[in-house]
């Protein structure tokens, strides 16, 4: 999450994307762009160059960068939502391995799907949320879509606005769908927002404590895959923009977080 406030938003931008870069992604996903910092994505000749981008609408949106190397569709699923929200999805085909190269079984092309949210925000919100998790799970599952068709495995990831240890979460439980910080590193907690090491959003929350675990990655993969490499097994999460680009700024009131997962 970008963060939409005024405050210092181009050199909070900037730092921000080059963090992010400098992980040498495949897709970034990123919530609450506005179309003034789309227009700056956009007019950059060096991303136009290595990446395709998604069209972002309303005062912001959810976007998405995928490497030009990969084909990519582009559509989204539809969700209730008071405050313009949507699910931007990417389907994007990933080759076969080369003949010989690996157990024949394994040579298998197909789709890696990746979703990008940003759930309602506000606490008061939750029952509106529960309402586009039932949209948005079985619209992306690859077990139980009927057009799936070759989708390897599905990438859930954004700004879910509940932490995972709040009673609304046990609809993500229930959901098939694994939560990647929780599987790889269930000992830490993971705070996507955190005053403690935020000092820019300690000052934007009025110097009140906040520690949740609102951003999320979540994987699911497809039934039909073969047991073993290449089956959409997430590799390592960690999070990005934990410190002060400059004196008490940091990129985001969020930090960012990147998964590696075998496609």
């Amino acid at each position: 999450n970008v963060w939409f406030d005024k405050r210092a938003r181009f050199r909070r931008w900037s730092a921000l994307l080059r963090e992010a870069l400098a992980t040498c992604p495949h897709v970034m996903c990123l919530q609450e762009v506005t179309a003034e910092l789309a227009e700056l994505i956009a007019a950059s000749a060096w991303l136009s160059q290595r990446f395709q981008s998604s069209n972002v609408q309303g005062s912001y949106d959810v976007m998405m960068l995928v490497r030009k190397e990969l084909a990519v569709r582009w559509w989204v699923v539809p969700i209730p939502s008071h405050m313009g929200r949507r699910c931007l999805v990417a389907d994007m085909s990933v080759a076969a391995e080369p003949p010989g190269h690996l157990d024949e079984r394994l040579h298998f092309a197909g789709i890696v799907r990746v979703a990008n949210v940003h759930l309602e925000s506000t606490k008061p919100n939750s029952q509106m949320r529960a309402r586009q998790l039932d949209v948005i799970f079985p619209a992306i599952d690859p077990n139980s879509v009927h057009d799936a068709g070759d989708v390897r495995f599905v990438v859930l990831c954004g700004d879910f606005n509940f932490c995972s240890s709040w009673d609304e979460n046990e609809q993500v439980l229930q959901s098939g769908f694994e939560d990647v910080w929780a599987r790889l590193r269930e000992h830490e907690p993971g705070f996507t927002e955190d005053t403690k090491r935020n000092a820019m959003l300690w000052d934007a929350k009025g110097e009140e404590d906040k520690q949740v675990r609102f951003d999320r990655v979540l994987l699911r993969r497809s039934e039909t895959l073969p047991i073993g490499k290449g089956t959409g097994a997430a590799d390592s999460i960690e999070l990005l923009g934990t410190e002060p680009f400059a004196d008490n700024l940091w990129a985001s009131d969020h930090f960012g977080l990147l998964a590696r997962v075998v496609a």
